[in-house]
C-alpha cells in the first residue's frame, strides 16, 4: 500500500452493514494513518449515517462510480461471504489491496481464486482473522520463544460451543461452522505450528446443528496437534465459547485460554497465559526479571486475565496489584492464584461482620487461614 502525500492511506468502505457498523467503522479513529476517504452500500441511507458517524467526505451506492472518481490506497469490502467474493474481485482487478472478513469466500477453490486474481494484479488481499492478535496469544507466543521452552513438540486445541446455524446459503450446520466459526481455530493452531502437512478426523453429529469433530494433525515442522471442536458444550447458541490452546515443548507446557459469553465480549481482551515446566528446567523456575513481569503486568491488565510462570512444585504470580506481596513464591503444596487470595479477603470480612466472638475463634485479625496459605505461609 502506497500511502498519500499527506502521510495518511487513503481508504475506503463497500458495506455498511450490522458488523462492519459495529465491529470495525468504530476503530478507525485509533489508526491516525487511516484517512477514510469513502464509504458505498447499496442503501444511501447506510452509507450516509456512516459516512457522517465515522468522518468519510464522499457517499456512493455504486462501487464502480467510486473507484473511478476516488484514489485509494486500499479497500474494506465487508459482508457475508459470498457478496466479497463477488465484489472484491472489482477492487483487486484495479490493482489496489483489499480487506475482506473471514471466510473470504464460501469455497477453498473461490478463496483461491481470490487470491489468483489479487496476483495476476500485482496486488494483494487480507483476511480478517484476529484470534492470533488476542493478548493471551501473544504472551504464549513470546513464551515458547524463549530458549528454557524448547522446540514446540505440539499444538492442541479445544474449542467449544452450543448449536450453529446453517448460514450463507450453505448446505448445512456442519459445513458453515466449519467455514464460518472455525476457520479461527485453523488460523491459530497455524499461527503457531505452521503449515499443516498431514490430517486425520472423525466427525459426529448429535443433531442438525450441534456436532462434533476430532482432528489429528502433523506440522511441516514436526510437531503433531490434536483438535477438539464441538458445538455441544453450551446451550445458549453460538456466541457461547469455551476455548483453549495448548502448546508442549520438552518438559515445558504454555496454555492459553479463553471464555466468551455472549455477543458483547471480547475474547481478545479476555484469557489466561501459564507456563509450566519441569522441575529440571530451571532457567524456566527462576523468579522472572522486572522487564518481564512488567510486560506482563501490561498485558494482564489490559486483558483482565491472568498471566503465571513456575514450577509443578508452585508458581510466582504477578497481578495488578500488590507487585512486592504477589512476586513472593509459595512453599510446595500446590497453585497459588488471585483468584484464592480473593476468596481469603471475601472469608475475612465475612468473619468480621459476625462479630468479636467469630474473629477470636479464627486466625488472627486481618488475616484468614485462606489468605495464609494463598500467601505460601502455614495456616
Amino acid at each position: 500500500m502506497s500511502p498519500s502525500d499527506e502521510g495518511k492511506a487513503r481508504l475506503a468502505f463497500i458495506g455498511a452493514g450490522g458488523f462492519a457498523t459495529g465491529s470495525l467503522y468504530p476503530n478507525i479513529h485509533l489508526v491516525p494513518q487511516i484517512d477514510l476517504v469513502a464509504v458505498c452500500d447499496i442503501v444511501r441511507e447506510k452509507a450516509e449515517r456512516n459516512a457522517r458517524n465515522f468522518g468519510a467526505r464522499h457517499v456512493y451506492t455504486d462501487l464502480e462510480e467510486m473507484l473511478d472518481k476516488e484514489e485509494l490506497d486500499g479497500v474494506f469490502v465487508i459482508g457475508p461471504a459470498p457478496q466479497q467474493y463477488e465484489l472484491a474481485p472489482h477492487v483487486l482487478r484495479r490493482g489496489i489491496p483489499v480487506y475482506v472478513e473471514k471466510p473470504s469466500a464460501n469455497t477453498a477453490a473461490e478463496a483461491r481464486e481470490l487470491a489468483e486474481i489479487a496476483e495476476a494484479n500485482n496486488t494483494w488481499g487480507q483476511c480478517g482473522f484476529m484470534k492470533r492478535f488476542a493478548y493471551v496469544y501473544t504472551i504464549a507466543k513470546d513464551i515458547i520463544a524463549r530458549p528454557e521452552f524448547g522446540e514446540l513438540n505440539m499444538v492442541s486445541c479445544h474449542f467449544g460451543q452450543g448449536p450453529y446455524p446453517q448460514i450463507w446459503g450453505m448446505d448445512s450446520a456442519r459445513r458453515s461452522m466449519l467455514v464460518g466459526q472455525l476457520v479461527h481455530i485453523f488460523d491459530l493452531v497455524r499461527f503457531f505450528g505452521g503449515d499443516v502437512a498431514t490430517v486425520q478426523a472423525i466427525y459426529k453429529e448429535v443433531t442438525d446443528t450441534q456436532f462434533a469433530y476430532l482432528v489429528n494433525v502433523r506440522y511441516k515442522s514436526g510437531a503433531i496437534g490434536q483438535l477438539n471442536l464441538n458445538g455441544l458444550e453450551t446451550k445458549t447458541g453460538f456466541r457461547d465459547i469455551i476455548e483453549r490452546l495448548e502448546l508442549v515443548g520438552l518438559g515445558s507446557r504454555c496454555a492459553g485460554k479463553q471464555r466468551t459469553t455472549g455477543p458483547r465480549s471480547c475474547p481478545a481482551r479476555a484469557g489466561t497465559c501459564t507456563l509450566m515446566s519441569q522441575p529440571g528446567r530451571a532457567s524456566a523456575g527462576r523468579r522472572p526479571t522486572s522487564a518481564t513481569w512488567a510486560r506482563w503486568r501490561t498485558s494482564r491488565c489490559a486483558a483482565s486475565g491472568s498471566a503465571t510462570a513456575g514450577r509443578t512444585s508452585g508458581t510466582a504470580t504477578r497481578p495488578c496489584a500488590s507487585p512486592r506481596r504477589s512476586m513472593r513464591a509459595p512453599k510446595a503444596g500446590g497453585w497459588w492464584s488471585c483468584e484464592r487470595r480473593a476468596k481469603g479477603r471475601r472469608l475475612r470480612s465475612t468473619r468480621k461482620a459476625k462479630g468479636n466472638q467469630r474473629r477470636t475463634e479464627g486466625p488472627p485479625r486481618g488475616r484468614s487461614r485462606q489468605d495464609a496459605r494463598c500467601r505460601g505461609r502455614p495456616a
